[in-house]
């Protein structure tokens, strides 16, 4: 047993490093421009599919690195440029749903070119030998690589970020962006060269970790979520503890699917690690992260509150004609669906516009009352008006559970 704990451990060490490399991005953004992204993940998997299809299609893995390298520090150029500059003076839940914004299109536009459940199995670019490091226990040569490229570059960071002109001045932005400009620093072009600094090291933490893994649009792009769990123990400032933490994420996640089949309790549970580090982090520190220009950003607008009946009872008016005598039966069903949405939607309002608090839990509240209505009606036999109020209801002290940590 104790063998096998070991082992495990040093399997996760390959993936904690890779969500070392990826949180070191999501670090170098945050402090170069006081955005937390979301879309850390997605930019890697669009970089990783140009890598191995270049590289399928013969093309040297060298040359179709450095073209992945450059499509991925092109969309943090854009991305930097494009949504978050003009956004620099909004709520800071603004600019968090300005990254969730790029996450949604990189990652539709990789379902739409590539398939979202598609997952490949593509020719690994590091080593496959092993060597065994204890009696009994082996690990791959291409983890160790792994391992050995996130010491190397955290440390070159380290060094960068404290030693160089260019460190300092990210430091002197992070701190006050109005005074750095008035001593010549350029907070845009310090944003720039870390949203692109960032981005690369997204795509090389994705390629990584295909190397050790399959290619798919879903998983990769998942990657965020133990990278931000990383930077989260890093305090979103050090180098080595943001590495060392998606080192610590890495090794719980193997232990805990170990656990997890040795005790046929399931293989999924290794996953929600990075959301129970985020939790306990934030339950434990009890305090937000800070988001630059709080003091002069534009507050958000508070609306009146009321119901402008008219325009509603014509609206309503056209919808119920056009559902009774123009649409179609798929068009219906559609609209059942869009309609299902909004009220989801609708709770992404009252958390958010009343409460101030940016949710991505709503859809996965929402699943979670349909699958207790659904069984009730499916085992039960309840029927489906009063299974729908007990979803609703039992949900309830699972979006208290979710919601009772994020006001901390």
């Amino acid at each position: 047993m104790l063998t096998d704990i070991v082992k495990f451990a040093i399997l996760g060490l390959g993936a904690g490093a890779i969500y070392g490399l990826s949180a070191l991005g999501i670090v170098l953004i945050y402090r170069g421009s006081g955005v937390l992204n979301f879309a850390q993940g997605a930019v890697g998997m669009v970089g990783a599919y140009v890598f191995y299809l270049n590289r399928a299609d013969g093309v040297p893995a060298p040359l179709a690195a450095l073209f992945a390298i450059g499509v991925g520090a092109l969309i943090g150029v854009i991305t930097h440029l494009g949504v978050m500059r003009p956004l620099r003076n909004a709520p800071a839940v603004s600019r968090l749903i300005g990254t969730l914004a790029v996450f949604s299109f990189l990652y539709g536009f990789g379902q739409y070119r590539w398939g979202v459940n598609q997952a490949r199995i593509v020719s690994a670019v590091l080593p496959t030998s092993s060597w065994e490091i204890l009696p009994g226990i082996r690990i791959g040569t291409d983890r160790l690589v792994i391992l050995a490229i996130g010491v190397v570059l955290t440390a070159a960071l380290t060094v960068v970020y404290r030693r160089s002109t260019f460190g300092l001045s990210t430091s002197a932005v992070a701190e006050n962006r109005r005074a750095s400009s008035a001593v010549g620093v350029s907070p845009d072009v310090i944003a720039t060269v870390n949203w692109v600094l960032g981005s690369v090291l997204a795509v090389c933490s994705a390629i990584l970790i295909v190397s050790i893994g399959t290619l798919q649009v879903e998983s990769l792009t998942l990657l965020v979520f133990p990278a931000l769990a990383a930077a989260l123990l890093g305090g979103f400032k050090s180098y080595p503890l943001t590495f060392l933490g998606g080192l610590l994420i890495g090794i719980l996640e193997s232990e805990v699917a170990f656990i997890g089949t040795k005790w046929s309790i399931g293989d999924g549970w290794g996953k929600t690690v990075p959301f129970i580090v985020i939790i306990g982090v934030l339950m434990l520190t009890g305090r937000a992260l800070p988001m630059r220009g709080e003091a002069t950003e534009r507050p958000p607008e508070i609306g009146t509150g009321r119901v402008p009946v008219r325009k509603l009872v014509i609206a309503s008016a056209i919808a119920l004609v056009l559902i009774l005598f123009w649409f179609s039966p798929g068009m219906l069903s559609a609209i059942e669906i869009s309609l299902a949405v909004g009220l989801v939607v609708m709770s992404v309002v009252v958390v958010t516009g009343y409460a101030g608090q940016l949710s991505l839990a709503q859809m996965a509240l929402a699943g979670m009352g349909a699958w207790i209505a659904a069984r009730l009606v499916a085992n039960w036999g309840v029927p489906f008006e009063l299974a729908l109020v007990i979803g609703v209801v039992g949900t309830i002290p699972i979006g208290i559970a979710v919601g009772l940590p994020a006001l901390r």
